[in-house]
């Protein structure tokens, strides 16, 4: 019955009675205890950022996020520390992609990434190589959203991998094979921009944000044999064309993104393209000051003659300002608004219906040789040229060229702590900092005046 287990569960419960602790003990817990607890708030405080002494610690691998007081550190961690568990790649505990550790823009106009950045600002260039999981002294990744009432989303997505492991396995778990060179793994990297347009185009380029990267890695992967340019240039097509392929239908219907991106493998450089988003890379040279774009992506728009004439080809219909031929716009009906469309760009991801009129997803690929190239670009000026990629959307480029863009850039990313880079006080500006600057210079001042998303970034080769 019920009855006779009531005695042992309330016995379960009971506490039991223990002797008292020795006197000589209770005086070796008050002794110890103390030391203990000043020992964990020193070590404490060592994990945390010592903004007061320089620090010789650089940036290994790009896009993990560090320990931090206000999400502000000196970064520590390197590429050795990386490590396969279950298909996943980690740095230290940090939780990576197959292909490497994604690095996403900071939103410049989020009180705390304003404030971590503020943080940097107030103490670059006298405290070491500082970093924020989207800024370190190599690489700055920052949007901001449009405040326009077109503007409920910002549909800008961005995406930084470095390094990028394109045979899908951790460090030493493969070689790659680049017919002609010995490739260092860990000196590829992908960057790229997608920026949405039409209702639901937010919706594309975020799923252009985790897919892209993923599919060309997956499809240089599959190469069972050494490859080249050649090859690479055709995988780099193929996947843009699979990922507007398989994009998700209910959002391909009404809306698009362009999709923008420079891929580093070995000493190839690859600029894939396709809408009117700007990609480049530029040198600076130390010895001169001087920063010059080396080459820069093509802006598909549809007043480029082959572009409308392939759309004509197909049916569709280009209207174009005489005194503004760059705003032409490929006319398609969009089944879900039941209206006619106009877009702005000849070639994107997603606007299913534009496509039926010519529209298409493929990209235009360049293919640069880092070192020949860049520096011949450089003007030959040997080890004293540096280079960088940038990649941004037409919120910043409509309103900056690349030149002034780069110009800006340069000297954050390379310029010696004590040169006078014509900023305030003649001080050097953290490369998030710099790139939260572009952010601000290219927004509109007037609130009543359009303002676009805006997505920013660069990194240095």
């Amino acid at each position: 019955g019920g009855n006779a287990s009531l005695p042992s569960l309330r016995r379960r419960h009971r506490p039991s009675r223990r002797p008292p602790l020795p006197p000589l003990l209770l005086l070796i817990c008050a002794l110890v205890v103390p030391v203990f607890v000043l020992v964990a708030f020193f070590l404490h405080k060592k994990a945390n950022v010592d903004l007061s002494a320089p620090s010789s610690s650089s940036l290994s691998l790009v896009g993990v996020p560090q320990e931090s007081l206000s999400g502000l550190a000196r970064t520590s961690t390197n590429r050795g520390s990386i490590r396969k568990r279950n298909n996943k790649l980690f740095v230290g505990e940090a939780e990576c992609e197959a292909y490497g550790c994604p690095v996403y823009p900071g939103d410049v106009a989020d009180e705390t990434v304003r404030t971590q950045i503020q943080e940097v600002k107030d103490v670059f260039p006298h405290a070491g190589k500082l970093s924020l999981p989207f800024g370190s002294t190599e690489m700055a990744a920052c949007t901001q959203r449009g405040t326009t009432d077109q503007h409920k989303f910002n549909q800008d997505r961005g995406v930084l991998i470095s390094p990028y492991y394109w045979k899908g396995d951790a460090p030493g778990e493969g070689d790659i094979h680049i017919r002609g060179e010995s490739s260092t793994p860990t000196s590829d990297f992908f960057v790229a921009i997608f920026d949405g347009h039409g209702d639901e185009g937010h919706h594309i380029s975020r799923y252009l944000q985790k897919d892209m990267a993923a599919r060309i890695s997956n499809k240089l992967s599959k190469s069972t044999h050494d490859i080249d340019s050649g090859s690479v240039e055709q995988a780099l097509k193929e996947a843009f064309i699979e990922s507007d392929e398989n994009a998700p239908e209910a959002y391909a219907m009404n809306g698009g993104s362009t999709a923008s991106v420079i891929l580093r493998l070995g000493r190839k450089i690859y600029f894939a393209n396709t809408g009117d988003s700007t990609t480049f890379v530029a040198s600076y040279n130390r010895r001169t000051g001087e920063t010059k774009v080396v080459h820069r992506n093509r802006k598909d728009k549809p007043h480029l003659p082959e572009e409308r004439a392939r759309i004509e080809a197909s049916g569709g219909k280009v209207r174009s300002p005489p005194d503004h031929p760059i705003q032409a716009r490929v006319i398609a009906y969009n089944s879900v608004k039941k209206e006619l469309v106009g877009l702005a760009m000849s070639r994107s991801i997603g606007d299913w219906e534009h496509g039926t009129v010519g529209v298409i997803a493929t990209p235009i690929v360049d293919v640069l040789d880092d070192e020949n190239d860049i520096l011949r670009g450089g003007n030959d000026g040997g080890d004293e040229v540096e280079a960088f990629v940038v990649v941004g959307s037409d919120g910043l480029f409509d309103a900056r060229q690349p030149q002034f863009v780069a110009n800006h850039l340069a000297k954050s990313l390379f310029g010696k702590e004590t040169e006078v880079t014509g900023l305030p006080g003649g001080d050097r500006d953290h490369p998030i900092v710099e790139c939260s600057k572009l952010i601000g210079i290219a927004t509109p001042q007037d609130p009543t005046r359009y303002r676009d998303d805006i997505t920013l970034l660069s990194l240095r080769l």
